[in-house]
């Protein structure tokens, strides 16, 4: 059943990206495309998702389904808990990205998430600042996406804060 709910939520948005959105400016990249990210995303949540539709669908249908389970285990309500859990830091994740700018945001989701997972201690913390770092640089300078200032950047001294609007 979640399989499905993902899989219809993410076509459903898929289709409504092109009414919500608006094109890039003439002459401005593709990877500049307002709904480049949120089209990525829908499509990385759906592919799975249809995948897993259809492989329990087909299990269902060759009698190899255990049957549906009315109460779900403890363990399944574990597993439940940590994916709402990852989905709530990624909305939080997502929320901050206008207050704090995407650096700060994306480094504080990825050590959150590492923290999360146990993986603790300087090398992860270093880990985190040099992936934060490069997918800063692959955006900004590889794809030339632009990122909104952040609310943040306006407590910052004049030149620090000219540097993280055109950097950061």
């Amino acid at each position: 059943m979640l399989a499905a709910g993902f899989f219809v939520f993410g076509v459903v948005l898929l289709a409504l990206t092109t009414w919500q959105t608006k094109p890039a400016p003439p002459g401005k990249l593709w990877s500049t495309e307002p709904a480049l990210a949120p089209v990525v995303s829908l499509v990385i949540l759906a592919i799975p998702a249809g995948l897993l539709l259809a492989a329990g669908l087909r299990a269902l249908l060759h009698g190899r389904h255990p049957g549906l389970q009315l109460v779900p285990t403890p363990d399944q309500l574990r597993e439940t808990a940590v994916l709402l859990e990852f989905a709530a830091y990624f909305v939080l994740y997502v929320w901050l990205v206008d207050k704090l700018g995407y650096l700060l945001s994306s480094f504080l989701f990825a050590q959150v998430g590492c923290w999360r997972l146990g993986l603790r201690g300087w090398r992860t913390v270093g880990f985190c600042l040099l992936l934060t770092l490069a997918l800063v640089g692959a955006f900004r300078f590889g794809l030339r996406i632009w990122f909104p200032g952040a609310a943040i950047y306006e407590y910052l001294p004049a030149g620090l804060r000219n540097f993280a609007l055109q950097y950061l």
